[in-house]
């Protein structure tokens, strides 16, 4: 009997532990929702335009660093590192190629998908 419990208990914290630890973004997660972020704004630190760019057509994404949840509630997010590799408009000057690392905060909204925010625009 004890040897049930103990196996029964052991299930339990590891399907906690799972769902605890699974209920940050994954890396398609990441990767959707910075090519999404990236069609509406390219950042001025990757476009390296005064206006930073927009309409981002995307070679490549990574995700290179997934950091820890900050905040509560539905004020979560978790910040991420990803290089990212394409071209996008800029204004007064057409399209321009961009590549580099850049940072961003990832947070649900109320449709349970992700939102990617630039940090340091």
């Amino acid at each position: 009997m004890l040897k049930i419990y103990c196996s029964f208990l052991i299930i339990i914290v590891l399907v906690f532990f799972n769902i605890s630890c699974s209920s940050g973004p994954s890396d398609r997660d990441i990767k959707k929702a910075v090519s999404i972020s990236l069609q509406k704004r390219v950042p001025v630190s990757l476009a390296r335009h005064l206006t930073g760019g927009s309409n981002a057509e995307i070679g490549e994404i990574k995700v290179i660093q997934v950091g820890n949840v900050f905040g509560e509630g539905n004020n979560k997010y978790w910040p991420v590192k990803v290089y990212v590799k394409g071209n996008c408009t800029v204004m007064f000057g057409g399209r321009k190629n961009f590549e580099g690392e850049a940072e961003y905060n990832l947070r649900m909204d109320a449709y349970e998908n992700w939102q990617a925010e630039p940090k340091g625009l």
